[in-house]
């Protein structure tokens, strides 16, 4: 092994007597959007081999659980489009796979002091022809009586959202891909990544001992990105890991899924609220935010927003739900752009390795078309779209670093 002129990658002068298992493409992390990608991959006939470094159905990243809000409405155009897009591809999914993931509801968007983002999902909904009512603080609390919002709040009804239940998404991912020919690992830790010049493709070590060789490459390693390209590219990123609690509390019946949105609350820190669903009596109501926190640490929920924000809200502004303490807290972990948008691209100066990182809370909702751009991302219709909005190389994604990056 000798190190390549370009950057820290290894390159291989020799290759040893066994050939490593060869793939079209590795799509390594096995996350939503590593899972969308290699569905996607494997739909369009690719050799397509997907890498986890823990277990399927682990609980460390953010596409665990049970319930994720599906919203067809944002506050602009681009990200409501990507959602419309989003529902009929799990939509379609979720025909091919013969299974039911989707629950459809509807969704109350409400704030207090950011209305301006109530001003900005009245007028997309108009321009997309969508359901939609604006409300006030007392049609609300008549309307969901759960609620008990003052009358300095407003909101935004719409008719059509869905809930979505992951665990149930990602078998029915990997059960399509392996249908279609892929080769799926989990509790595989990818431990190199070393350029093969003489090939032009890359070979992966893993912590089995394993070796992989790929002609193309797709790092969807959600909150490890950052140790993923420091490690193998010399490329460091800024991206935010924050320790996100996922509190239920009792409720009555009022709050379940036949009687009661998701809801979002636009003023900051976000709040949002999934009916009861997964568990008889309680309701997922949590924060879209967090402290900030290493990926490898002890996997406890931080409680800070729990005190400080959710429980006086709770008091103040739900009724039905018991606000002293929540009967159970699960964990998310975030990990997040600095402008909370997605990074989707080609690594620079490596124009066969894709990333797909930075769900930045919103990951689940435009999977399916994140995983169909990263599939063909050459050609796909939205490409140049996402190069440009979506750009690894965009302002505050790359810090400085040591070395130049290999050119190949």
């Amino acid at each position: 092994l000798k190190l390549s002129p370009f950057s820290s990658v290894l390159t291989l002068s020799v290759m040893e007597d066994k050939s490593p298992n060869q793939y079209d493409y590795v799509v390594v992390g096995g996350g939503i959007f590593g899972s969308t990608t290699t569905y996607f991959l494997s739909k369009r006939g690719f050799k397509v081999l997907l890498l986890e470094r823990f277990d399927f159905l682990h609980s460390r990243g953010s596409s665990h659980g049970k319930s994720r809000i599906i919203r067809s409405l944002y506050p602009t155009d681009d990200y409501t489009s990507y959602c419309q897009e989003s529902i009929k591809l799990w939509k379609e999914i979720e025909k091919e796979g013969g299974t039911k993931f989707l629950q459809k509801t509807c969704g109350l968007d409400f704030a207090k002091e950011n209305q301006g983002a109530l001003t900005a999902l009245e007028r997309v909904a108009k321009r997309f022809n969508m359901a939609h009512r604006v409300m006030t603080a007392q049609e609300i609390n008549e309307k969901f009586p759960p609620m008990n919002l003052s009358d300095e709040y407003k909101g935004v009804f719409t008719e059509e959202a869905y809930l979505l239940n992951p665990i149930k998404v990602l078998a029915t991912l990997h059960s399509l891909a392996k249908k279609n020919g892929a080769v799926l690992k989990d509790k595989v830790e990818v431990t190199n990544i070393a350029w093969l010049p003489g090939k032009d493709s890359y070979r992966l070590t893993t912590s089995k001992g394993d070796h992989f060789e790929t002609a193309k490459l797709v790092l969807t390693c959600g909150p490890w990105t950052k140790e993923v390209l420091s490690k193998n590219f010399d490329i460091n990123i800024d991206l935010d890991i924050q320790n996100i609690p996922v509190p239920y509390w009792k409720s009555s019946d009022a709050t379940s899924v036949k009687n009661f949105p998701f809801i979002l609350n636009h003023d900051y820190p976000n709040i949002y609220a999934i009916p009861n669903l997964e568990y008889p009596g309680l309701l997922k109501f949590t924060v879209h935010e967090g402290p900030s926190c290493e990926i490898n640490r002890p996997f406890v929920p931080s409680m800070i927003y729990v005190e400080k924000v959710l429980k006086p809200f709770l008091r103040n502004h739900m009724k039905s739900v018991e606000a002293e303490n929540p009967t159970y807290v699960e964990i998310c972990t975030y990990s997040l752009s600095v402008d909370r948008h997605f990074v989707i691209d080609k690594l620079p100066n490596h124009p066969n390795i894709l990333v797909g990182f930075a769900g930045s809370g919103h990951a689940f909702k435009m999977a399916p078309l994140i995983g169909q751009v990263l599939s063909s991302f050459d050609d796909h219709e939205l490409a140049d779209e996402f190069k440009t909005k979506f750009s690894i190389e965009r302002n505050g994604i790359i810090k400085d670093s040591g070395r130049p990056v290999a050119r190949l």
